[in-house]
């Protein structure tokens, strides 16, 4: 009798456990939901404000990423392997690149799509541990757009690690073209810096990285 109680015991514990592990994990992907969204309208607000100026619009989509995405996780991963090659200083370099040519990428993006409308539609984890927040945007007119945020909750809150704009990963699409990049230079990572660098000055940005 002793041992069916205490198997029963048990069971009543792990039981709660699973019950609060659930509550836990419903929370943290509604409270991720709300994050993108709030995300999503604060971006799509600055990119249709006309009366704003280019420079001014980088800036705010700087502080952004500055405070919402994990620039340096990003910026590694799309390095691969390759960041081992770099030195302590040419690190710097290259986050310092990766973030002005980030600010101008999403800026683009989130401007040609000012018009749009976010709508959240659901959460789910990946084995990794991450948060995948499904979103569509859709202007009225044209078939929504699917996209999917990839999050990590650090303790202090939500970060973006990675979009996925109808089934394609930008991580994973920037890590490839970074990576013929070098491979196509001999396997030289400094190339890849002065491509970026010349990036840059052809797009004639003229903020520059204050982190």
């Amino acid at each position: 009798m002793r041992v069916r109680g205490l198997l029963l015991v048990i069971v009543v514990v792990m039981a709660s456990w699973a019950w609060r592990s659930d509550v836990s994990a419903a929370e943290t992907g509604k409270a991720a939901e709300q994050f993108v969204s709030e995300l999503s309208n604060r971006a799509l607000s600055i990119a249709g404000d006309a009366s704003m100026s280019r420079d001014a619009r980088h800036e705010l989509y700087g502080q952004i990423l500055d405070r919402d995405f994990d620039l340096k996780w990003i910026s590694r991963f799309v390095l691969g392997r390759y960041w081992r090659r770099l030195s302590e200083a040419d690190r710097q370099h290259y986050q310092v690149l990766f973030r002005d040519l980030v600010i101008h990428t999403y800026a683009q993006r989130f401007t040609s799509h000012s018009h749009y409308t976010v709508e959240v539609v659901g959460h789910g984890f990946s084995k990794q541990g991450h948060i995948l927040v499904e979103t569509r945007a859709s202007n009225g007119e044209m078939t929504p757009i699917s996209l999917d945020w990839r999050l990590v909750n650090n303790g202090d809150g939500f970060k973006v690690i990675d979009l996925v704009i109808a089934g394609i990963s930008l991580g994973i699409t920037q890590r490839n073209e970074y990576a013929s990049v070098i491979r196509s230079n001999g396997g030289r990572v400094e190339v890849l810096l002065t491509e970026m660098q010349r990036r840059l000055e052809g797009l004639d940005i003229s903020l520059v990285s204050k982190s």
